[in-house]
């Protein structure tokens, strides 16, 4: 099965200092385009698959667990709405932390996002991430319309 980008053709891949290979970023919305929270965005066949973390805001300021999983899935809404989508599209969602007593506080966004379409849902645990900032990572596999 062949895969794509969503808008144009991947870019070389580069690696970070912490060794973490990222490619082409996609067409994004203007608001998200200079983030690095995007580490991969492609459709296979009839469906999408993102890749998100929460980040930091602007000033560098550490952002606690459920504010980062706050920001990734509003980042996914968008991506998704760019495409026809939705969150109400995703079947698969995959949380990585670092701590997973933490991540109860994530509960109530989960439910409000996903309450239409109740995902097939894995929680992995990391010892760290490649930014010690980065406590969430969310990955939405979605099966878009057309």
């Amino acid at each position: 099965m062949s895969s794509s980008t969503l808008s144009r053709p991947p870019a070389p891949a580069e690696t970070t200092d912490a060794g973490v290979e990222t490619g082409d970023l996609c067409t994004l919305p203007q608001r998200l385009e200079r983030r690095d929270c995007f580490r991969r965005v492609k459709r296979i066949g009839a469906g999408a698959e993102l890749r998100i973390r929460g980040l930091r805001d602007e000033t560098g300021a550490r952002r606690p667990l459920s504010e980062q999983c706050r920001r990734a899935l509003a980042d996914g809404a968008e991506l998704l709405a760019g495409e026809g989508g939705s969150l109400s599209d995703v079947v698969r969602v995959v949380y990585v932390v670092r701590d997973p007593d933490s991540f109860a506080a994530c509960y109530p966004l989960l439910r409000a996002a996903f309450e239409d379409s109740r995902p097939a849902v894995a929680l992995r645990m990391v010892t760290a991430f490649d930014r010690p900032d980065i406590e969430i990572e969310v990955e939405l596999i979605a099966r878009l319309p057309g």
